[in-house]
């Protein structure tokens, strides 16, 4: 029988008061940057929103916090259940040290008043080092053994969309559902430190959607890959045009290139990549479709990566 059921809580969701007869065993915030403005119009009405999650736990539940985000800090005064703190940068009750990354994985020390213990995942990137961070504090809490934890840490293959890599005899290749500057920025800043050829991009924006970000995007994509193409994640309402010209606009230099074929932008990343080099097919993840004004399409990105290799002559699968 299932014994925990764990749920993503949108800010929507609490705002809307759509859980408010649930009564939560524990609440976890990662961390929070821009997003979802469209609908809360400003950054701090967002956190206002999330944090009723915490204002909400009662004194039996744990509120377990990140620290190395600011917002997390700021929870700690506004809940009334036990705090369980994790970071990798700040004093914290578990704390991760000696992180070994790599584009198959991470290594790190696990550090608690009562526990140290190293922990080995095929997770990529110090976010998801973060991630496994409250995952064992949830744990923890629950009763559950170190050595058990450890061990689901080390099985565990990650999560659909969240860098996925595609298997490929001379490129590596990813798909992640980086929407937001800040997730893009993180999944970049890595795989630019992890790489070591060029780093390819691809990706758009959704339309009907937080229209602020775009430029942003843009910048956060200048800053660390060194070839952009701008295509069309799932534009809604709006002209695919516009949001790649949106986009753009955050972009100070000529390196960009905008393909609104989704298909053909990932064709023309995989065609420019050489051996070692590394592309992101970045903002849709896991969905398989895509929504434009009149019609919704199926789409996969790792699949249409797989049949662009193929059509490039290289034979890939997940």
């Amino acid at each position: 029988a299932c014994r925990y059921c764990v749920m993503e809580v949108s800010s929507h969701g609490l705002d809307q008061k759509r859980v408010e007869a649930i009564d939560f065993t524990a609440g976890i915030f990662t961390n929070l940057t821009q997003d979802h403005l469209d609908y809360h119009i400003h950054l701090e009405n967002y956190f206002l929103a999330k944090a009723k999650l915490f204002t909400a736990l009662s004194k039996d539940a744990y509120a377990l916090l990140n620290l190395d985000c600011p917002y997390g800090r700021r929870l700690v005064g506004m809940t009334q259940a036990p705090v369980v703190s994790f970071a990798i940068d700040s004093d914290a009750d578990l704390r991760a040290t000696d992180i070994k990354l790599s584009l198959d994985g991470s290594e790190f020390r696990l550090r608690s008043k009562e526990h140290e213990v190293t922990l080995s995942t095929r997770l990529i990137g110090r976010h998801n080092i973060s991630n496994i961070l409250a995952s064992v504090a949830f744990s923890l809490t629950q009763g559950i053994g170190l050595e058990d934890i450890a061990k689901a840490v080390t099985a565990f293959s990650g999560v659909k969309g969240r860098l996925e890599k595609v298997c490929s005899a001379d490129r590596n290749i990813f798909v992640d559902y980086a929407h937001t500057p800040d997730a893009l920025e993180n999944v970049l800043r890595i795989l630019r430190q992890l790489s070591g050829g060029k780093l390819i991009v691809v990706f758009g924006c959704g339309g009907d959607r937080d229209r602020l970000k775009r430029p942003l995007m843009g910048s956060a994509a200048e800053r660390y890959a060194d070839t952009i193409i701008i295509t069309s994640d799932n534009p809604r309402s709006e002209e695919p045009k516009d949001i790649a010209e949106a986009i753009a606009s955050g972009i100070a230099t000529k390196r960009y290139t905008i393909i609104l074929d989704r298909r053909e932008a990932i064709y023309e990343a995989l065609r420019k990549a050489g051996s070692n080099d590394t592309i992101l097919i970045a903002g849709k993840g896991h969905e398989n479709y895509q929504i434009f004004k009149d019609k919704k399409v199926a789409f996969d990105d790792i699949i249409v990566a797989q049949e662009c290799l193929r059509a490039l002559g290289s034979h890939g699968s997940t």
